[in-house]
């Protein structure tokens, strides 16, 4: 901009209205029905301002050079000789001639990759709502049912631009800008929706503690899995069609069950000292989670000597053809036992799509395994004076011991394609104790 900011306008006056409602139907209070709605506007973060563009010239370049660049490699190439960092370690550099900016802002003959970040940006929103009825049945007994919803639009997508279809002929590197290498642009691009139904269960025990549930069946899709950066946390196999692969996000989970108590023991012949001290002051506490897997991407990573790049833009993430049938998830069985270490997908099943387009391989089109973790603790209080007391704990991590399998190997350029190398931590046993006093 004229001013030299780096937005042409301010970021910080969004308004976002909110509205509550409680109702309760019956003079008891024993039915509640609650809703919502808001616009919440999320903030762009240093990362996205600075960062992205902090390593720009005149600051700093990471220049590229070869045979085929017109930055060339020394005549007589030597190795690091020395930890001096005066002289390079003793490395010999390739003669850096000067540089003017040409009339595209490039330097002249160095192709620099640079980031830059849409001086129009606006802040991501989101629109949340929801709705849901609780009711007190008999026996301290509280259930519920919610509707809960979110829509999200503006979001942050950040991706090389500085590309296109067959741009990369013959091993050389065509720009739609010519004076840069990647462009690394931020802008307001991603869309996502968020549906789901909670159900939701809790039994007071009184003095005795709680058991609490719920059930969870939900759906989000996005255009593009930003995570806490918009560079980064996704891969664009073409930055015009990233409003063309709607998906399942990398974070959906379709059904969760949850559940977690906390009981207190009574005391047998409570009179009694001995057993007062012995059998006294027990105390139970457990979680378990289950749910469904993620979804995950199949592509090639390969450049494209290597068979990947289909659409030969330079950039080495592609679709492949994926073979008619083939299961969004594989049972569980074809990972553990006879099965381990073997893949599930093989890499021979994919073909390679015409030059210069992208295959059928659907954006997060297919789904890792599920999780069932179950987490417990024993607790001992032992009441030593009025105010003193020790408490022997003695925690259970995934009590079930359960094999709780790792992402499958999604990039058709590793060796361990269609595999699944890594799993959750198995049981683990704590002990610990703690005095108050």
């Amino acid at each position: 901009t004229s001013n030299g900011a780096q937005y042409a306008h301010r970021l910080d006056r969004n308004v976002s209205p909110r509205f509550g409602v409680a109702w309760s139907p019956q003079k008891s209070g024993k039915t509640s029905v609650r809703g919502g709605i808001g616009l919440y506007n999320d903030w762009v973060t240093l990362g996205e301002s600075v960062d992205r563009v902090n390593f720009n010239p005149p600051n700093y370049l990471t220049e590229n050079f070869s045979q085929t660049l017109p930055l060339k490699p020394p005549a007589a190439p030597l190795l690091g000789t020395n930890n001096n960092y005066s002289n390079f370690f003793g490395f010999n550099l390739p003669t850096f001639p000067a540089t003017p900016l040409n009339s595209l802002g490039g330097l002249v003959g160095v192709s620099s990759s640079v980031g830059g970040v849409n001086p129009n940006l606006v802040p991501p929103r989101s629109l949340n709502y929801m709705i849901g009825v609780q009711r007190e049945l008999p026996a301290r007994l509280v259930v519920g049912a919610s509707y809960s919803g979110s829509y999200a639009w503006d979001g942050l997508t950040g991706t090389d631009y500085n590309r296109f279809p067959l741009g990369l002929s013959n091993g050389v590197q065509t720009r739609l800008n010519t004076s840069f290498g990647q462009i690394w642009y931020v802008t307001n691009t991603n869309v996502i929706h968020y549906n789901a139904m909670i159900l939701t269960a809790r039994k007071d025990l009184g003095a005795r503690g709680t058991i609490q549930g719920s059930y969870t069946l939900s759906h989000t899709t996005n255009l593009y899995d930003g995570g806490a950066r918009s560079v980064g946390g996704d891969t664009s196999v073409d930055p015009r069609l990233i409003d063309s692969y709607p998906a399942d996000a990398s974070y959906d989970v379709r059904q969760r069950l949850s559940a977690s108590g906390v009981f207190r023991f009574p005391t047998p012949f409570g009179t009694n000292f001995l057993a007062k001290r012995v059998l006294g002051g027990w105390e139970l506490a457990s979680t378990a989670i289950l749910q469904t897997g993620t979804p995950f991407t199949i592509y090639n990573g390969n450049n494209r000597a290597a068979g990947g790049d289909y659409n030969s833009d330079g950039y080495n993430y592609d679709y492949p053809n994926i073979p008619s049938g083939l299961p969004q998830i594989y049972p569980r069985s074809s990972f553990l036992g006879a099965n381990a270490g073997q893949p599930a997908y093989i890499a021979s099943q994919f073909t390679v799509p015409t030059l210069g387009t992208q295959g059928n391989s659907p954006r997060n089109g297919f789904r890792n395994q599920g999780l069932i973790n179950m987490d417990a603790s024993v607790i001992k209080s032992n009441r030593l004076r009025e105010n003193w007391n020790l408490q022997l704990k003695f925690e259970f991590f995934n009590v079930l011991n359960r094999v709780n399998l790792g992402g499958i190997t999604n990039n058709l350029g590793s060796v361990n394609f269609g595999k699944i190398t890594g799993q959750g931590a198995t049981r683990v046993v704590q002990i610990g104790a703690r005095l108050t006093f």
